[in-house]
């Protein structure tokens, strides 16, 4: 996690203001599948290591936003261990009593109802913020009600509410979920895709279509997080001629939004 330290003059050189982490909890694998939100993956560094990057981040006029995995859990979830769970459950069960699981068997479905749940997702992003984070991207916040982030948001926006909480959704009607959910902004990919799809060839027809869409997603008191790639599609560069890249780039930063670089891409970045 230190190692990004000696990145953070690139970043400011870009005028960037903010570090979007992925999964820096301790986790099985992949990162997403989290044990704790309390703990840093060894893998990655310990809390100290973390509070540098912050330190560091804020040196440079740089917020530093944490990726939190609260729509699901692990089966190794601290939780499913502790006798409590068993009379205060957090999590779904089907008539067999079996866990339900999340999109894989790997990953494990929330009662979003919990009132004990709900507690400790808003404890945790609190807590962090406490410490010095910005804000927090709520990973997969789609497949969670909106009833669910907006009791635990209002929980945290009681203590912080300058925070940016960035919710991931895939809903083409972007205003209505940030206003039912107290988030600061939802990810915006049909701009991504447009972008990619037409500079890769596609029809002047579709990229009408996606500006037309994206000026309603910024018809709000939110704004979209726009962005051209992020870890689960290939390389900007893998889909883009390299003359056309700066297109891409010019329609990012000059659309209305928040945008976002997956890093390396403003660099040519292949995934080879």
């Amino acid at each position: 996690m230190r190692e990004l330290i000696e990145w953070l003059p690139h970043m400011a050189s870009l005028g960037a203001d903010g570090l979007l982490l992925g999964p820096v909890f301790a986790s099985l694998s992949h990162g997403y599948d989290t044990v704790s939100h309390r703990t840093i993956d060894d893998r990655l560094g310990a809390v100290a290591d973390l509070d540098a990057l912050l330190a560091a981040a804020s040196s440079h006029g740089i917020g530093v936003v944490l990726d939190g995995a609260f729509a699901y859990a692990s089966r190794a979830f601290w939780r499913l261990t502790d006798p409590a769970e068993l009379g205060d459950p957090w999590f779904t069960r089907d008539h067999h009593g079996d866990l339900v699981p999340w999109r894989v068997d790997s990953l494990v479905t929330p009662d979003y109802d919990s009132i004990g749940y709900q507690s400790y997702v808003a404890d945790v992003m609190t807590s962090w913020l406490d410490r010095g984070v910005a804000g927090w991207r709520l990973d997969s916040a789609w497949s969670a009600p909106a009833s669910f982030w907006r009791r635990v948001l209002t929980r945290v926006r009681e203590t912080h509410p300058t925070a940016w909480l960035l919710g991931q959704v895939f809903d083409d009607d972007l205003p209505p979920v940030a206003n039912r959910t107290l988030m600061s902004s939802t990810t915006e990919y049909a701009l991504m895709h447009g972008i990619r799809e037409w500079l890769a060839g596609g029809t002047a027809d579709r990229m009408v279509t996606t500006l037309r869409l994206h000026r309603h997603n910024c018809c709000s008191r939110s704004s979209p997080h726009t962005f051209l790639g992020n870890h689960d599609f290939a390389r900007l560069a893998d889909i883009v001629p390299a003359a056309l890249l700066p297109a891409a780039f010019c329609l990012l930063l000059t659309l209305p939004g928040i945008p976002g670089i997956y890093y390396g891409d403003e660099l040519a970045t292949t995934s080879t």
